[in-house]
């Protein structure tokens, strides 16, 4: 097969996959515009009876997930606990007015005039995407928008665009237009598992909402339609095509000139995750006997799924004893006396300071990474091995005798039987007896 033919069938496929797109608007666009008709009159019609009868109760957003914090000590950030959801709501006054209008811009341009639907929005949408062969702007508000994200599921049928829009000017009636809109930015899925502006902003940008411009606005709106499907992790020249088109869009409405819309053609997308100081920590021992007590902690509720719900969507900034310093010199020490590629043995360390019982650094084995069992706090049903000899040697000195005194050393030791073990317990050593106190083998600390 020769180059002409290959380049002319190649030529022919694109052509029919553009060709393809055009087609999809434009049904795509004639089912909005037919089912928003359908709605507008039974949604009409529904409203009539309803007033008829008995009044309609409020709508009930339930609250958002939010994340939790905890932090070291000092205050800095030492994890992030959330679950799917990864959501840190800002009021509206927050966010940037040029995030704000490029939003709209490209989701609802009308927003502030409309009570919920827009049918003359929803013509205009199909306009503008036949002519940018792509689904540029949306043919729902950002009131039916944030109903269908809040109340319904995502279910496409003529019965669930019904709800949809009888929900969304129930909505306008019960909340204002800024109500709305800082639930909607707030509520909006950015894709990579950030929910809300704020969580966008540190994902793909690692700054807060507050730095946000206009590229990153451009950026962010244009995710709203297909977060997965414009990743930029996953398809970067998709996703930089994509905030192009919402350029465009932009210059459309005025929002910005010619000139500055090829400048910012001109930045790359977001090619990796933005400042990992804003981002979910990595699990340690501290954290996770943190949220292990948590867990259990009955202030945070009676039932395990209060306290769970609690911890991971409440929104808690949790305070701790953790000390940065000494929990770096801790980790450095159990890495000091671990052999290298030596499986079989772990180390812990706990320092807590005295009087107050704060604990300020706490490793619990080789490394989270690896070993998730935190031998410090979790030693239950294994032996204590000589860590309670100290204690033993304490009272010893309290009880007035003498470091330089000497004790029975031979093996075995007999001790009186448990409680909880079958059989007579005994304890060998194989030092020479007698010992002085401070040598301390197993026997003499059992005598």
């Amino acid at each position: 097969m020769g180059a002409k033919e290959l380049a002319a069938r190649s030529t022919s496929a694109s052509a029919l996959q553009r060709a393809g797109r055009f087609v999809g608007v434009i049904a795509l666009g004639g089912c909005l515009i037919a089912v928003s008709f359908a709605l507008l009159a039974k949604a009409g019609s529904g409203m009539l009876q309803a007033g008829q009868t008995a009044p309609v109760s409020e709508i009930d957003l339930n609250p958002l997930p939010q994340r939790s914090v905890v932090l070291a000590s000092d205050g800095s950030l030492i994890a992030v606990l959330h679950r799917e959801q990864n959501r840190k709501s800002v009021a509206l006054s927050e966010v940037p007015q040029v995030v704000v209008d490029t939003v709209l811009a490209v989701e609802d341009q009308e927003f502030y005039e409309h009570g919920g639907m827009n049918l003359r929005s929803t013509a205009r949408a199909l306009a503008t995407n036949v002519s940018a062969g792509d689904v540029l702007q949306g043919g729902s508000t950002i009131t039916q928008q944030l109903v269908k994200n809040s109340l319904l599921t995502p279910k496409q049928d003529l019965q669930r665009k019904l709800e949809e829009a009888v929900l969304a000017i129930r909505l306008e009636d019960q909340m204002t237009k800024d109500q709305i809109l800082e639930r909607y930015l707030n509520t909006v899925y950015f894709g990579n598992g950030t929910y809300g502006v704020q969580a966008a902003a540190e994902v793909y940008f690692g700054v807060g909402v507050g730095e946000l411009g206009q590229n990153e606005a451009a950026f962010l709106a244009g995710l709203i339609r297909n977060p997965i499907g414009y990743d930029p992790f996953l398809y970067p020249e998709v996703a930089k095509e994509r905030r192009d088109l919402i350029l465009d869009r932009l210059t459309t409405v005025g929002q910005i000139d010619a000139a500055d819309a090829e400048r910012l053609r001109q930045v790359p997308v977001p090619s990796e995750r933005g400042n990992l100081e804003l981002l979910p920590k990595p699990k340690d021992y501290f954290v996770e006997e943190v949220t292990r007590r948590l867990l259990e902690d009955p202030r945070l509720g009676q039932t395990d799924t209060e306290r769970y719900n609690a911890l991971f969507l409440g929104g808690l900034t949790v305070k701790t004893t953790l000390d940065p310093r000494l929990q770096s010199l801790a980790e450095e020490a159990v890495a000091s006396v671990i052999p290298e590629g030596a499986d079989q043995f772990t180390a812990s360390v706990v320092s807590v300071e005295p009087g107050t019982g704060a604990v300020r650094a706490l490793v619990g084995g080789r490394g989270f990474e690896t070993d998730k069992y935190n031998i410090a706090t979790q030693g239950v049903g294994q032996q204590p091995g000589s860590s309670f000899k100290p204690f033993v040697l304490a009272t010893a000195l309290e009880e007035g005798i003498s470091p330089d005194s000497t004790i029975d050393g031979r093996g075995p030791a007999p001790s009186p039987t448990p409680v909880a073990s079958p059989t007579p317990t005994s304890w060998r050593t194989s030092r020479d007896p007698p010992v002085a106190c401070s040598a301390s083998p197993t026997p003499p600390a059992v005598r």
